[in-house]
């Protein structure tokens, strides 16, 4: 495409880089003077439908991930031809190919050392992407960005000289572009193999194949492949006969790159993580100077060989150049300059950890129990705590509103997968939805079900709740005495419709609306068309072609194209009103099926008030709403407008300046400022509602044009302080721990803020200032980079690990954040010295003695202490992945250690996440397993421990009476060993996923669980990754949700 001038509020500055699917500009937030990536889908699949939807969930994707490990996006919109755009922060640092191709280019070297490093970042990133659930498929060295680590809450330093690194000091590596992401156990419609030559498994030429994480394990070896050698693997895949070609090449890596590369799924590493510990050994196995195959540049002049004890520095390695990677639409091209620079139709991206923090933690209350928590923020009522004033409440992503005719209207929370009632009183409650994402609940009470994503809904003639339940693809009806059940969708989006039973088709919800006779609509955005049935009836065509575009104005609407269509509304002769975002447009459908234009010119930006509605122009226009006397209200969404069309059909601007942002409560609405609002409802006394979606707040425009919030009371960056936990949405979480007085601290992974629970169950976050860092940064003083473990001490004093720093850092009782272990270069060095001096490598668990800290240094593959003065040694761990596995403790070796935690008898627990085993260090020096057999599995509940079978046993809790709790992380369970030596699941199905509060915990579903801590109640606590919460067991075995929702 050509390069526009503005895409939305966004100034286009310069392209990036092409692609087959989609182009990259680089653009400016003018609002925020901040530079942007502007990823735009191309246009020949903007009309296709599966692509379409797949662009979307992309965009919807990153919106939730670990943005310390991929990019995160912000914003999304659509070009005037339709195609839609997604917009993300600016990575100035660009790729692993250009600085593979960089370094080469120079003639600089790059340490071994730095390959580990980098292979343990990749497979971060990845990990993350699995976590969403979905394997990426196209990983890949211009798919790997780097961004600039920040220094005391300043800006990213992009000047720093890299020195030679494949990934610097100050910077992280990020894993993009997820567009050909596909999900684990999802179906799609695509009939051509996707992917890089080169990068992609030979699973992937088969269309049909069940494609599973295995086959980004292969994509990573090719990329290790690719840094090493300067080229990927063969396409037809590396053989043995390839690497016996140059019997220099170290065993090792030979065995490493066959395993991860064999064509076989199942032949390769079961997990990324072990395949980051399996890099690791290799790297430290292979020895001597050594060439790789003839046909490639040299891969490493010298390897030094790793001894048990201390490592010399590794040697420099010369990289060779790396070629451009070769897909369909792109060509090789020059060498460009490193800053700014992405190809291959990638975002360059990534989230600044500050933006997210918004200004939630400021100040201290001086509290003695631990650190300060934040005194700055408002106190909100959260949903959950019902019923409770709406203009108090706090209001998450809001994505439609409806009104009754007695007063009441719903806000359906995107986000918070639920819809709620506020009364003609203002008392706000929650009528569909548990919080929790998923589909379950028909037939019973629907605010006890699960629904994912509501985007949009109606009142039924009936008093009935209509819901377009749009990523479960069904629309659900709630009762007036509040039943809920599908009439409609699947589950599926394949567009089958036409001549089903409603329950049969397949669809896509984006908003459903209900005429006065009972017909019920459904837009389907992605199948360009909108649908209709009566209830227990067949579905019919109401509007459209199924082809996306723009024409048939005066026709039958079922001859008339529409590009995207979005919001319904219908008025009480029976006239549809259909917003199509795509076209700038809203058309109606006469009682007869023809279709008009009432507003808009089909072109995307912000004229004509004044004028006749159909010469003006709208952009965004996706939520509209009609009058008594006929009037069309329309929310022109990135105009950052309400517009109102007459009875005569004229239009105006009846809310908002046209500027992004939050102001002009109680003044006149033209002189406030919306932040993309989205849809707008007429209420019975006449008023209009509008959803101001970024603002996460409903506000009304009363008869005399003056605009108020009427529900949502949270300021920009709000995060739910002063509230009960557990009605608190959490951004992850890690690392949990007890201080002294009984509360509960935990890290909230994805914005590095540490935030507490105290004992009557409310929420802070606290307020950290900076103490005396190394000269290298440790993250800003409001937030930890990249946090993992957490302990606290018996004097209330924190400890938390950060990975992304390689540091251990504490945290007094007045917030104070200083460096106890670490000087922030990844390494193994220091024992016998100052712990601020030594290198860690990926600390993962940290524990606190009465005098001490013990810390899981997990890529150095060891334990270590730091005593009462400061000193650093190991205590277990021989730096090596191979056994034996028991014995004297600084000769065995530890495959990975993750959690770490001290029992009554002063005994020293470990876990080893890819040695599938937990481990004590007792008093005689000597470690012992306790559990597990060294192979991944689910097995020997009821019998001895060791010779049980664990899957990624993570964090590690003792109780006073010596049981132990260990979180299977990969396995979805918590198993208990008893002191007798006997193993049990107490908690966990080993589905992934989130269900079970008030029952057994063995019954529930668990995400992730990482982290354990036993209470001062003696509960145990998980960290419930993958569902953004804290949950609890009883000593009755019941679980329920301590913290985090949603």
């Amino acid at each position: 495409m050509s390069i526009p001038e503005r895409l939305g509020r966004y100034r286009v500055e310069a392209l990036i880089g092409a692609g087959t699917f989609a182009t990259v500009f680089r653009g400016r937030d003018e609002a925020l003077d901040v530079p942007v990536a502007i990823k735009v889908l191309a246009q020949n699949w903007s009309y296709e439908p599966e692509i379409r939807k797949r662009f979307i969930a992309e965009a919807k994707l990153l919106r939730r991930a670990d943005g310390t490990r991929l990019v995160r996006v912000h914003d999304i919109g659509e070009t005037s031809d339709g195609q839609p755009f997604f917009v993300m922060d600016f990575a100035e640092r660009g790729t692993i190919e250009d600085r593979l191709n960089e370094l080469a280019g120079e003639g600089r070297a790059i340490q071994v050392e730095d390959v580990a490093r980098f292979t343990r970042q990749l497979a971060g990133g990845v990990s993350e992407v699995h976590r969403l659930g979905v394997v990426h498929r196209d990983i890949k060295p211009s798919n790997l960005l780097l961004r600039g680590q920040r220094r005391g809450g300043g800006d990213s330093q992009a000047s720093d000289d890299i020195g030679g690194r494949l990934v610097g000091i100050a910077e992280h590596l990020v894993v993009s572009d997820l567009g050909l992401a596909r999900d684990l156990l999802g179906p799609t419609r695509l009939t051509a193999a996707v992917g890089t030559p080169g990068y992609m498994a030979p699973e992937q030429l088969d269309p049909s194949a069940r494609l599973d994480e295995r086959c980004d394990i292969y994509a990573c070896t090719a990329v290790l492949h690719a840094v090493l050698t300067g080229e990927p693997p063969p396409e037809r895949g590396l053989s043995a006969a390839d690497l016996a070609a140059d019997p220099a090449v170290p065993v090792p890596i030979r065995d490493l790159l066959l395993h991860g590369l064999a064509s076989d799924p199942a032949a390769r590493y079961e997990s990324v993580e072990h395949w980051a510990i399996a890099v690791d050994a290799a790297l430290h196995a292979a020895g001597g100077g050594w060439q790789c195959l003839p046909q490639s540049e040299p891969m490493i002049t010298a390897l030094s060989t790793l001894p048990r004890a201390t490592p010399p520095p590794l040697t420099p390695v010369p990289v060779p150049p790396t070629p451009r990677s070769e897909v369909p639409g792109e060509g090789r091209g020059t060498r460009r300059p490193r800053r700014p620079v992405v190809i291959a139709a990638v975002a360059g991206v990534l989230l600044v950890l500050a933006a997210v923090a918004g200004g939630v933690i400021l100040t201290r209350d001086g509290s003695s129990d631990g650190p300060g928590p934040s005194s700055t923020a408002p106190a909100g009522s959260m949903p959950g705590v019902d019923p409770q004033p709406a203009a108090e409440a706090l209001v998450f992503d809001p994505f439609d509103v409806v009104a009754d005719d007695d007063g009441n209207y719903f806000v359906f929370e995107s986000s918070g997968n639920r819809v709620r009632r506020v009364d003609p009183g203002g008392s706000m409650e929650t009528v569909a939805g548990s919080g929790s994402p998923g589909f379950s609940g028909d037939g019973g009470a629907a605010t006890q079900a699960e629904l994912n994503v509501p985007v949009g809904g109606d009142i039924g003639p009936d008093g009935s709740l209509y819901i377009a339940d749009s990523f479960n693809g069904r629309i659900r009806k709630v009762t007036p005495d509040g039943t809920i059940t599908t009439i409609a969708g699947t589950g599926e989006s394949t567009g089958r419709a036409l001549g089903l039973p409603a329950t049969e088709a397949t669809i896509n919800p984006n908003d459903v609306a209900v005429g006065p006779d009972g017909t019920v609509y459904v837009s389907d955005g992605i199948n360009s068309r909108v649908w209709k049935f009566s209830e227990g009836g067949d579905i019919e065509v109401a509007a459209g072609t199924g082809e996306p575009g723009y024409h048939g104005d005066g026709e039958a609407a079922t001859e008339a194209a529409f590009t995207r269509p979005s919001a319904l509304a219908v008025d009480e002769g029976g006239t549809l009103f259909i917003s199509d975002p795509g076209a700038s447009v809203v058309r109606s459908v006469s009682t007869d099926g023809t279709v008009e234009t009432v507003a808009g010119n089909g072109r995307q930006g912000f004229s004509g008030d004044g004028g006749p509605a159909t010469d003006a122009s709208l952009n965004g226009a996706d939520g509209i709403a009609l009058g008594p006397d006929g009037s069309l209200y329309i929310a022109d969404e990135l105009n950052e407008r309400v517009r109102l069309v007459d009875p005569d059909g004229n239009i105006d601007t009846l809310a908002g300046t046209g500027d992004s942002g939050f102001d002009g409560d109680g003044g006149p609405a033209l002189e406030a400022e919306l932040d993309a609002p989205i849809a707008v409802a007429v209420a019975a006394d006449g008023s209009v509602l509008v959803a101001d979606s970024m603002n996460n707040r409903i506000r009304r425009i009363d008869a005399g044009g003056e605009i108020t919030s009427v529900a949502g009371a949270a300021e920009p960056g709000y995060r739910g302080d002063n509230n009960p936990a557990d009605v608190v949405p959490l951004l992850g979480v890690e690392g949990i721990a007890f201080g002294p007085g009984g509360e509960l601290y935990l890290i909230e992974s994805s914005t590095g803020f540490i935030r507490k629970v105290d004992d009557d169950g409310v929420i802070t976050t606290l307020a950290l200032t900076a103490g005396p860092i190394p000269s290298h940064g440790a993250g800003s003083e409001l937030y930890l980079n990249g946090g993992s473990g957490l302990a606290a001490g018996p004097d209330g004093v924190l400890y938390a690990a950060t990975i992304l720093d390689s540091l251990v850092q504490r945290i007094d009782e007045e917030g104070v954040k200083t460096v106890l272990a670490g000087n922030g270069t990844s390494g193994y060095s220091g024992d016998g010295g100052p712990a601020g001096s030594a290198q860690l490598n990926n600390p993962l668990g940290v524990a606190a003695g009465p005098d001490f800290v013990l810390i899981a240094d997990s890529a150095n593959l060891r334990i270590r202490k730091v005593s009462a003065d400061g000193v650093v040694t190991t205590i277990a761990g021989s730096g090596m992945p191979t056994g034996p596995f028991e014995g004297s403790a600084l000769d065995v070796g530890i495959l990975q250690p993750f959690g770490v935690a001290l029992g009554p008898d002063g005994a020293v627990y470990y876990s080893e996440l890819s040695g599938q085993r937990v481990q004590r260090l007792g008093a005689d020096g000597n470690v012992s397993t306790v559990a597990g057999t060294g192979q991944t599995g689910y097995s020997g509940d009821g019998g001895p421990a060791t010779e049980a079978t664990l899957n990624g046993p993570a964090g590690v809790a003792v109780g006073e009476d010596g049981t132990v709790f260990v979180a299977e992380r990969d396995g979805n369970r918590v198993r208990r060993i008893s002191p007798d030596g006997t193993i049990s699941t107490v908690a966990g199905t080993g589905r992934a996923g989130f269900s079970g509060d008030g029952g057994p915990a063995s019954e529930a579903e668990l995400a992730l669980p990482s982290y354990l801590a036993i209470g001062p109640d003696g509960a145990l606590y998980i960290a419930d990754t993958g569902n953004n919460r804290v949950r609890r067991v009883d000593a009755d075995g019941t679980i329920t949700s301590f913290a985090g929702a949603f």
